[in-house]
């Protein structure tokens, strides 16, 4: 339970960025277009409503009502909801004359009355007038599929980010045990590192053509620098046991570079971090079309390896 709770602290911000990304679905794919569509039924309902009320009264009058009076205020509600009204007048005067019988406060015969009175005016309705019916707003349907779109589509970014994020967090914190491992293995193995550096000196020395360039080597630069067809190579070689090489390794092989013309050469054993990785994907659109800088790796655990792979470096250059 203690292993649980504290996992829950530890992955809080993801927690909460998971919760965040459900209810944007939620709302934007499911509430947000059941509240248009509904609030749309309401406001049909409404117009329905007051529109059976006005032919009512109208109807109830002394005077003469026609049909002209009641398109007139059928075009009003179809004004006041912003689309054609869903009830073709002959249906409105249908619910006008259920309202009429369901007026218990009237007399049956006042209301047969009215019943055949509103029965005049549908007779007045020209067969012209009769459209297709619409159950459903178009409007509504068409805020909805878009709200769903724009949920779906801010979603899969918020994935997508949290995803980067995500990676880029666990980059950075293997770059930091990696770190913590470099440190701890170069004050046990200072002689094998040495020897590592040694080897592949040697190779490069006994390479055809190859001339070092004596007293160029210092704590902080590179390992050895040679010449090979009056080109001028600089080597840095790193050797690990168990740790990759870190961003920190790189960048300050990268730095060293800066200023210098020639090609240099990165020589490891282990395997590059992916920070590292990212990082030499930035550097080769960099110095893509850099003709007097060059920056190369080379991954050799012998002296057999780093010969075969510079065998192969050298030879197209």
């Amino acid at each position: 339970m203690k292993a649980f709770l504290n996992w829950i602290v530890q992955n809080l911000s993801h927690i909460f960025s998971v919760i965040g990304i459900l209810l944007s679905l939620y709302f934007g794919v499911w509430y947000v277009p059941d509240w248009l569509a509904e609030n749309q039924r309401e406001k049909i309902i409404n117009a329905q409503k007051n529109l059976e009320q006005s032919i009512k009264e109208l109807v109830f009058a002394d005077t003469i009502c026609s049909y002209n009076e009641i398109n007139i205020l059928i075009k009003a509600k179809e004004l006041e909801i912003s689309e054609s009204y869903p009830l073709e007048p002959n249906e409105v005067l249908i619910k006008v004359q259920e309202s009429f019988m369901q007026d218990r406060f009237l007399p049956l015969l006042k209301r047969k009355q009215l019943m055949a009175e509103i029965e005049n005016i549908k007779k007045q309705i020209p067969s012209t007038n009769i459209k297709p019916k619409k159950k459903e707003s178009n409007k509504a349907f068409i805020l909805g599929f878009v709200s769903i779109v724009l949920t779906v589509l801010s979603v899969v970014i918020g994935i997508v980010s949290y995803y980067l994020r995500y990676i880029k967090e666990k980059e950075k914190d293997e770059e930091i045990a990696n770190q913590i491992n470099q440190s701890e293995n170069l004050l046990n193995h200072v002689d094998s590192a040495l020897s590592y550096e040694n080897k592949m000196i040697s190779v490069i020395k006994n390479f055809p053509g190859v001339k070092l360039i004596e007293n160029q080597k210092i704590d902080y630069g590179f390992d050895v620098t040679f010449e090979y067809k009056n080109k001028t190579f600089y080597v840095e070689c790193k050797y690990l046991i168990r740790s990759k090489v870190g961003l920190s390794s790189f960048e300050r092989f990268v730095n060293q570079s800066e200023g210098l013309e020639g090609d240099f050469l990165f020589v490891y054993n282990t395997d590059l971090t992916n920070m590292v990785k990212n990082r030499i994907a930035e550097l080769r659109k960099v110095l893509f079309l850099n003709t007097r800088r060059k920056i190369f790796l080379i991954k050799a655990s012998t002296e057999n390896e780093f010969e075969v792979e510079l065998n192969k470096l050298l030879k197209v250059l």
